[in-house]
């Protein structure tokens, strides 16, 4: 019995590859974080993004951008629940677009080539995958 559970314990190297995920996780919500609340600020004012995060952070009971990777069709929901249909695919429509024409100056002649309601239909469907690989190529 004292075998099975310490073969169950994690290896100090399974441990530390745990926290370098988790902090490349962390890293990457920041980046989320940073570049919506930079884009909604830019265009539609503090006030908006502080109340539009105190009550997406209520409606779920965890951080709203980490409810966006893990559960997509939830941050969705709880966007539509505030804003609206249109709302929400507005909203949605302005941070893809700024984040893609960003990226787009930053790679000169190599532009990124998808739709921005391909990316918010992922968003609603829950397709969490696909959600992180566009954000982290946006974000990179």
């Amino acid at each position: 019995m004292v075998i099975v559970q310490y073969q169950n314990r994690p290896t100090n190297q399974t441990l530390n590859q745990k926290q370098r995920k988790n902090s490349g996780n962390n890293f990457f919500l920041r980046r989320i974080e940073e570049n919506f609340r930079k884009i909604t600020v830019k265009n539609i004012g503090e006030a908006f993004y502080e109340v539009l995060i105190f009550y997406l952070r209520n409606e779920a009971k965890k951080p709203p951008f980490e409810i966006l990777l893990e559960d997509p069709a939830s941050f969705y929901i709880s966007l539509r629940r505030l804003l609206g249909v249109r709302g929400a695919k507005v909203y949605l429509k302005l941070i893809i677009k700024e984040l893609m024409v960003e990226k787009n100056s930053q790679m000169g002649s190599a532009k990124i080539n998808i739709r921005t309601g391909k990316i918010i239909s992922m968003i609603r469907q829950g397709r969490k995958v696909e959600v992180r690989k566009v954000l982290v190529e946006l974000l990179q």
